[in-house]
């Protein structure tokens, strides 16, 4: 049995890997110290709640990044011959539920406590011998943390499209956006300050919505990509453009006529067929191998692409059929 190739990433790319995972590193660093603090000051805040709960999910998608990592680079087996690629994808799919999930718990939280018309309880700690209430502290949390996530998220994501990992860059674009649930948590606080009980839990459905938008978001394209969809660009959706570039590639050779590319995406790279229609010309395996390499060599993400000689076009010969009835 063949299996499939498992040099996913050139030496050129390694770095950036390198670089990602350490950004990782840090996200996770901060997100586990963000936690344990606000935690520790919230109180009876809901919006502070959802904002424990928010960065708590936003844990997942860099710790499944380290174990996905760590898991495709497994070489391939009898047993799995295409390798462990395909576990990016899952990762990304199991991250993306987990949110749309908690973001809907969240929302019906604070939709139930407006109904419930109840107010919120914060009390207040002492702080070098003078009491203050805990939603100034958690306010100047808030303040001094801000900048934090924004700078890691944004750095993660050009490691995550060159290295073409949609986890990692799920995971930047919402440390990047987590200053708008930073501001709707202090909003919140700011609001029961003033006397308007009803602004914590608004501030938290307004987290919560902006938890489930990403969670609808990323399990959309994580679920395409499950069913084979032709490879979509990291943060974008729109389809590669190596389908063209394989076909202009493959028209050019002087053996062959019409190609249909077929490519799926495993993980970070992307399997497929290229069925080429060769006519009445012979062709030997020299020089299906020589467009192999070609084709493969045109980028790294073209992990194994198998070449299929074809006499006629399936659409040629359904036309023909269709003609002669």
């Amino acid at each position: 049995m063949k299996l499939a190739p498992n040099n996913e990433l050139p030496d050129g790319l390694v770095q950036e890997m390198r670089r990602g995972t350490c950004l990782v590193t840090a996200m996770i660093a901060y997100l586990v110290v963000d936690v344990v603090v606000l935690y520790l000051l919230m109180g009876g805040s809901q919006s502070a709640m959802a904002l424990v709960i928010e960065d708590g999910l936003e844990l997942i998608p860099p710790l499944l990044f380290v174990i996905t990592t760590r898991i495709r680079k497994k070489p391939p087996t009898p047993k799995y011959p295409y390798g462990f690629h395909r576990v990016v994808t899952l990762g990304f799919f199991g991250s993306a539920l987990a949110l749309l999930a908690f973001g809907v718990v969240i929302f019906a939280l604070a939709v139930q406590s407006l109904l419930q018309l109840e107010h919120p309880t914060i009390g207040s700690r002492e702080v070098f011998g003078e009491r203050v209430w805990q939603g100034w502290l958690v306010m100047s949390w808030l303040i001094l943390s801000v900048a934090a996530p924004v700078v890691i998220g944004r750095m993660m994501l050009r490691p995550a499209r060159m290295v073409n990992n949609k986890i990692l860059f799920a995971s930047g674009r919402m440390l990047a956006a987590d200053w708008q649930s930073t501001l709707a948590a202090a909003i919140g606080l700011a609001g029961i300050a003033v006397g308007w009980w009803w602004a914590d839990a608004v501030a938290a459905g307004a987290i919560a919505i902006g938890i489930m938008g990403d969670g609808v978001r990323n399990t959309k394209r994580a679920a395409l990509a499950l069913v084979d969809r032709m490879p979509a660009k990291v943060g974008t959706g729109t389809t590669v453009e190596l389908v063209e570039q394989v076909e202009r590639l493959v028209e050019r050779v002087d053996w062959t006529g019409d190609a249909e590319v077929r490519l799926r995406e495993y993980g970070q790279v992307y399997f497929g067929e290229v069925v080429v229609n060769v006519g009445d010309k012979a062709v030997d395996a020299n020089r299906l191998e020589d467009l192999y390499e070609q084709i493969t060599g045109l980028d790294w993400r073209l992990q194994e692409v198998l070449v299929v000689p074809v006499r006629q076009m399936a659409g040629q010969v359904r036309a023909q059929v269709s003609d002669n009835h």
